[in-house]
């Protein structure tokens, strides 16, 4: 089943300015997402021509945490939570975003920019070093692991 501009548009609808303004400067969608958040923005009279598109690392301020990077995305959610789990095991304060967006709408997932796992800018190193001992597999358990000693 294909992903419609109306569908999208129906999707952005439900969101609350401050998080529709987030998803459009994230620049983390199709051109297809971006035709229909600009014309929920429309619809809210809200101007976007000051609002152009940031790069990857778009920051954001959410829960006292400072600015917040993207460091990585998901199309599952629980694929983000494992992450997350793994960057606070280390130190790194991480946020999950969009989970809920995605799993309302997951045929979705890719047009919006998927399930987003923001840290906060003073810990990106950190994060990206994690990033990359979880993805060589550091952190994945022996199969034979005997998980009532863990």
């Amino acid at each position: 089943m294909d992903v419609t501009k109306r569908d999208l548009e129906e999707m952005f609808a439900t969101l609350a300015d401050g998080e529709l303004i987030a998803r459009y400067k994230s620049g983390e969608m199709t051109e297809l997402a971006a035709e229909a958040i600009r014309a929920e923005l429309q619809n809210r009279r809200i101007d976007f021509s000051a609002l152009a598109p940031t790069a990857l690392d778009a920051a954001e301020s959410v829960g006292g945490m400072g600015d917040l990077i993207l460091v990585a995305t998901f199309t599952m959610p629980v694929e983000a939570h494992i992450l997350r789990t793994c960057l606070e095991a280390r130190d790194v304060p991480a946020v999950v975003a969009d989970e809920h967006l995605v799993q309302a709408y997951s045929l979705a997932s890719s047009a919006i920019g998927g399930v987003r796992v923001l840290v906060p800018k003073s810990h990106v190193d950190k994060a990206r070093e994690i990033i990359d001992a979880y993805n060589r597999g550091e952190y994945a358990l022996d199969e034979n692991a005997d998980l009532e000693k863990l």
